[in-house]
């Protein structure tokens, strides 16, 4: 029996058997929409707005909904069963945060792009000299230092119909790739883009000149099977169709930023014909096609680390269809191409002195460079920091708590994105939350809550009872938009141990790896989107990262996009991030017992300033 079921504010009807949950229904209507847990009724956040026709809610949708402080109305989508035909709102999609721009400032390296454009004038035959089309082209090439290059039929016919003596020929080696007629006006361009298991960013550079024309940054289209990589692998390991599934969302979502960058430059997508993309291993096999499966599985390999060059059309990237789509290369395993890309961003090769480069996300991908070695390895820090598994987590969108400080009257004082009433918290506020709590003596190192009356008294009023333990009080309900305080309960808290101790040891291994100390490091680089917006001293007071002084920790934003750009636009970068891949020693921290040890002893909070 069919139903058909509307999605709002999509108005997408679409037909689906009686008892499909509104998730899979969402899906396959291709609306975005975020399941932060891929449908397995834990995190709580795939909060639908039920219209009509829905089964009535279980008594685990109605634990989850009321532990989530749900408004009258609202349903799991992955719980939620259609059983008449059926009306449901998404939340609209939310813009997301200026996090993916990249780094600011002049480029530093010298442009040299894998495609070049010459503008030419083809000798005209005559009686005298009646040589071919082909050879009063060659010729023409030829002064301009343009020797043996291939002309393909293709482009010798269109050149044939051309009425104009005058074109511009594009040229990657010794291979025409297009050829255009009169003077070529339009930039030649190129896109970078940074795949991300959380959000995607593209660049859209001019080749000859490196000049950024326009950037655009989207939710990752694979948000529906999950936050994290575990997740998305786990739907293809139950449903082998749903590899297809997930590539085809995200070339579609490549295929709606190229057409974002390129309406926002006023520039058409056929005057694209460079592409290097960057990502974590998992995305870069998505993008590709390839299954990841053997990454959720011991010994955790990849099927691919190698660099990939393949033309547009197949992968069925919207670009000029002679155009060319790279992948950097992946080191090992969970180091991926973003990875390499975040060393070039940073400038990291340049460091004489010991630099460590951290890039917090779902996982925690961590180098560190001596004078004359580099190593790498990835902790899983989870979704914790994205705002995943926390009670009111939240992506950093308009009314996400961002800033958390102790203010002047000694209590906390809170900041929200553009300055709306509070929503939830994402993951910079986390992170000051948990600090700022520690330095009022609200929990103690070992991420205890304190019981009420061992905290000072005028913050009593912040501890409250919640479930089995208690919870931290950050907002007062008439604060928030929905009318219920924000809190953070022990088991948030506990979320934010297990990440950041995964970090921290994973710091502490390639330290001794390298036989280096705390003292030792000359500077942290913090890079990515989260890097750019936690506070250093926050990040520090938790033990998230070494005790530097601030002044030596730097954030440089999306390196791994930075560097995603240097390698479109010179070639030298590009055959520079081949050797990197290589010489970067991979430290696996999968079964090491010093891990284990050391991941227990970094849960812990260090003891913060006195005041």
């Amino acid at each position: 029996m069919k139903l058909n079921v509307t999605i709002l504010p999509a108005n997408i009807t679409i037909a689906v058997p009686y008892g499909t949950n509104v998730l899979e229904a969402i899906r396959k209507a291709k609306v975005p929409f975020a399941a932060v847990c891929g449908g397995k009724g834990r995190c709580g956040k795939c909060l639908v707005e039920e219209v009509s026709g829905l089964a009535p809610a279980t008594k685990r949708e109605k634990k989850i909904l009321k532990e989530q402080s749900a408004k009258d109305g609202m349903r799991l989508a992955c719980q939620a069963r259609i059983v008449k035909n059926a009306t449901v709102t998404v939340p609209a999609a939310r813009g997301m945060a200026e996090s993916k721009a990249g780094l600011k400032g002049e480029e530093i390296w010298n442009i040299a792009p894998r495609f070049s454009l010459e503008k030419l004038e083809i000798p005209k035959a005559s009686a005298s000299e009646p040589a071919s089309l082909t050879c009063r082209l060659k010729k023409a090439l030829a002064e301009k230092g343009k020797e043996d290059v291939e002309i393909s039929l293709n482009l010798l016919r269109r050149i044939a119909t051309m009425s104009s003596d005058r074109i511009a020929v594009l040229i990657e080696g010794n291979r025409l790739v297009d050829v255009l007629e009169g003077d070529c006006e339009k930039p030649i361009c190129g896109l970078a883009l940074d795949i991300g298991t959380t959000t995607m960013a593209g660049y859209l550079v001019e080749l000859s000149s490196g000049r950024q024309l326009s950037v655009a940054a989207m939710e990752n289209p694979q948000a529906s099977f999950g936050a994290d990589i575990l997740s998305r692998i786990s739907s293809i390991r139950r449903k082998p169709e749903n590899l297809q599934v997930l590539h085809q969302l995200l070339i579609n979502g490549v295929n709606e930023l190229i057409e974002r960058v390129t309406d926002a430059a006023g520039v058409s997508r056929e005057f694209i014909y460079d592409l290097v993309a960057v990502g974590n291993t998992c995305m870069i096999h998505f993008f590709l096609g390839i299954s990841p499966q053997s990454l959720a599985v011991a010994p955790y390999h990849a099927v691919l680390e190698e660099a990939i060059e393949v033309r547009a059309p197949d992968l069925k990237i919207a670009i000029n269809k002679n155009g060319l789509v790279r992948t950097l290369p992946i080191i090992r395993s969970f180091v991926g191409a973003d990875t390499v890309g975040a060393i070039l961003g940073s400038g990291m090769p340049n460091s004489r002195n010991p630099t460590l480069l951290i890039d917090i996300g779902t996982n925690g991908e961590i180098v560190l460079k001596t004078k004359d070695e580099m190593a790498a390895c990835s902790a899983a820090a989870g979704p914790a920091f994205e705002g995943a598994r926390i009670l009111y987590g939240m992506r950093a969108t308009a009314g996400a708590i961002d800033h958390v400080r102790v203010g002047d009257g000694s209590d906390f004082e809170i900041h929200t994105i553009n300055g709306l009433p509070p929503k939830g918290i994402c993951g910079s506020g986390l992170i000051d939350a948990i600090y700022a709590s520690r330095l009022l003596g609200l929990m103690d190192g070992s991420g205890r809550i304190l019981p009420k009356e061992s905290v000072p008294g005028p913050l009593r009023h912040r501890v409250v009872p919640w479930g089995k333990g208690r919870a931290i009080v950050l907002t007062q309900e008439s604060e928030t938009e929905a009318g219920q305080p924000i809190i953070l309960t022990q088991q948030d808290i506990r979320q934010v141990q297990l990440a950041k101790g995964a970090i921290r040891a994973g710091i502490e291994i390639l330290m001794r790896e390298l036989g280096l100390t705390i003292n030792s490091l000359d500077r942290i680089i913090l890079a990515g989107a989260f890097g750019s917006y936690i506070s250093r001293e926050s990040a520090r007071g938790i033990g998230l990262i070494p005790p530097l002084p601030l002044d030596r920790i730097v954030s440089v934003g999306n390196a791994a996009g930075e560097g995603a750009k240097m390698a479109l636009l010179s070639k030298d970068v590009y055959a520079e991030s081949l050797m990197l891949a290589r010489k970067v020693k991979y430290i696996p921290l999968s079964g090491r017992e010093d891990f284990l040890r050391l991941y227990l002893k970094e849960m812990h909070f260090p003891e913060p300033p006195a005041f």
